[in-house]
């Protein structure tokens, strides 16, 4: 299984003052975070992963991830020239895709056995169809 430089493998309760690492909020499945970063971009993969770290625990890893992201997938949108699809960008996202679902897993597993619960796919894909729409009409 793949390893994380985000959040370490030896994470225990104990090291967060007997509290759970494991939030009831649901986390992104690696198969999500890896499907949205190829299909939708990999800026897209990114803020769902630090959605996943941050609801893991680990709040300002996971706030700089999504804030960074979301101010890079903003300016992209903002200029047309930069959104447009070259190979290497696809190849680019599949790379991190994979990366993600790797690194993502052993985290998933171990939230899933503690009783965590799996967040839904298609919430996100409604605002991904939303920027989609608006990038058609403009």
């Amino acid at each position: 299984m793949g390893t994380s430089i985000w959040v370490s493998e030896y994470d225990t309760a104990q090291e967060y003052g007997g509290t759970l690492l494991f939030p009831s909020k649901p986390l992104y499945s690696p198969i999500t975070l890896a499907a949205y970063c190829i299909f939708s971009g990999l800026l897209v993969g990114i803020i769902l992963s630090g959605i996943n770290i941050f609801r893991r625990g680990h709040i300002w890893i996971g706030r700089l991830l999504i804030i960074s992201s979301g101010l890079i997938l903003a300016c992209i949108l903002l200029t047309p020239t930069l959104a447009s699809s070259n190979l290497w960008l696809g190849f680019l996202n599949g790379i991190v895709g994979i990366h993600l679902y790797k690194t993502e897993t052993p985290h998933f597993n171990r939230a899933i056995r503690s009783g965590g619960k799996q967040a839904r796919w298609w919430v996100p894909l409604i605002f991904v169809a939303l920027i989609e729409l608006k990038m058609q009409f403009l």
